[in-house]
């Protein structure tokens, strides 16, 4: 027999190695006021009978109420476990107390138990992703087939060919943040002030009074003078693969990826949550797929298109004139002109099965 504080018996192979992934699917880790539970002891049974894990809690979130700790003897943890007895008997214990009472085997419990209960997370996500798997691949398959993937591709094309010079300086502009700014001529104050006072040194010793100098000619410089930032970046800058290509490119790697979640024939734990990450990921890349096709939308805002006209112009960009007109840019060279305009009708989709899937991945 064993008492507080003594080494038990190595306990049992724990049920949580045991239960299929559909029992663990089913089973329940978490007590929400486990004080309240049947069977609750306050002393520790007389017994060599390591108990098991049977649920963890953590009253700050739940009931609010400390729980009284079988080692400590008070009412002083919110964090810790539910302990079982074959008979039903149940104790609680924090998490430090209960090595205290049962040293290594405490261990080895806990860690079945935080095996058990990390691989039923990993199922619930697994079961969710699963059933809306259908719904997410059709949606994949209707956004790769949107009208708006067409327009933004040959107005970019378009951009690119009508206004080559505009656009390679704003692809560069947009490498480095998009900032834009003009030159600016300024009087050089400090240059001047110097200049006088060469000359005044000059003319002293040549006895010229101050009535007889002439004044000196204003100095300028040149700088820099920051008049904005580029909307719709992802627009202007240089595409290694447009949207259309890399969506296509996600479907292949969807259809895989939830091929391999679906076997369920003794695959590991870190293979699941491997791909359920790489799922994660995707719905990253697509997203930042649609905000590149709303970056056309702010492109053409015509605030954003006087503001590259201005910055054009000053900069004389491809020695053309360019000018915002009715939400379009215009490039002037000579009696040529070249017109660009956000396409008519564009309209980026957001499937709800991205949401869908963003949720099922996050339980």
């Amino acid at each position: 027999m064993s008492s507080e504080g003594k080494a038990a018996k190595t306990p049992p192979k724990s049920r949580w190695t045991q239960l299929t992934d559909e029992q663990l699917l089913q089973s329940t880790f978490h007590a929400h006021d486990p004080s309240a539970l049947e069977n609750v002891r306050i002393a520790l049974p007389e017994t060599s009978e390591v108990p098991e894990v049977e649920f963890t809690y953590n009253t700050k979130h739940t009931s609010g109420r400390l729980a009284r700790c079988i080692h400590c003897k008070r009412d002083n943890h919110h964090k810790g476990f539910v302990l079982i007895f074959r008979d039903g008997t149940r104790i609680l214990v924090g998490r430090i107390c209960g090595f205290n009472i049962y040293g290594a085997d405490f261990g080895v419990m806990q860690k079945d138990f935080e095996r058990a209960l990390d691989r039923h997370n990993v199922l619930r996500r697994r079961a969710a992703v699963l059933r809306i798997s259908a719904n997410f691949l059709q949606a994949l398959d209707e956004l790769r087939s949107d009208e708006a993937l067409r327009k933004y591709r040959e107005a970019k094309k378009l951009f690119n060919r009508d206004m080559r010079h505009l656009s390679a300086a704003l692809a560069d502009a947009c490498s480095r943040g998009g900032n834009l700014s003009v030159e600016d001529q300024v009087r050089d104050l400090e240059a001047e002030a110097h200049r006088d006072e060469i000359r005044e040194i000059a003319d002293t010793r040549a006895g010229i009074s101050i009535s007889e100098r002439r004044p000196g000619k204003p100095i300028f410089k040149t700088m820099m003078r920051p008049i904005g930032t580029v909307a719709g970046q992802e627009f202007f800058k240089i595409d290694r693969k447009l949207p259309d290509t890399i969506l296509d490119e996600a479907a292949v790697r969807a259809m895989g990826l939830l091929a391999s979640l679906s076997k369920d024939d003794g695959v590991l734990t870190s293979k699941y949550k491997n791909i359920l990450m790489q799922i994660s990921d995707l719905i990253d890349e697509i997203e930042g797929e649609l905000r590149r096709l709303h970056s056309l939308d702010q492109a053409f805002e015509p605030e954003n298109l006087a503001l590259l006209a201005r910055w054009a112009n000053a900069g004389s960009i491809g020695r053309k004139h360019y000018s915002a007109v009715a939400g379009a840019l215009r490039c002037a060279d000579g009696d040529a002109e070249k017109m660009i305009a956000k396409p008519a009708e564009y309209l980026v989709p957001r499937p709800p099965a991205l949401d869908e899937a963003r949720q099922a991945l996050s339980l």
